[in-house]
């Protein structure tokens, strides 16, 4: 099933609390606002305006990107 790379790319996302940074869907980080810490488990707050702006401007650019199967 072909789509295009935002339904499979995963961005790097700091967790400000535990100092770790994990790969997350991007697909995920736009529809919802938080998403889990996959090393301590709280939830990583992503509702900002600036958070929302580069998830947004990221999505459209990796929205064009093609997958071939």
């Amino acid at each position: 099933m072909p789509g295009t790379a935002y339904d499979f790319i995963r961005i790097p996302i700091p967790h400000p609390e535990c100092g770790k940074t994990g790969l997350y869907r991007l697909r995920d980080a736009v529809e919802n606002e938080v998403v889990i810490c996959a090393y301590c488990g709280d939830a990583i707050d992503l509702s900002s305006e600036d958070w929302r702006s580069m998830l947004g401007q990221l999505a459209e650019e990796y929205k064009e990107i093609k997958i071939l199967r």
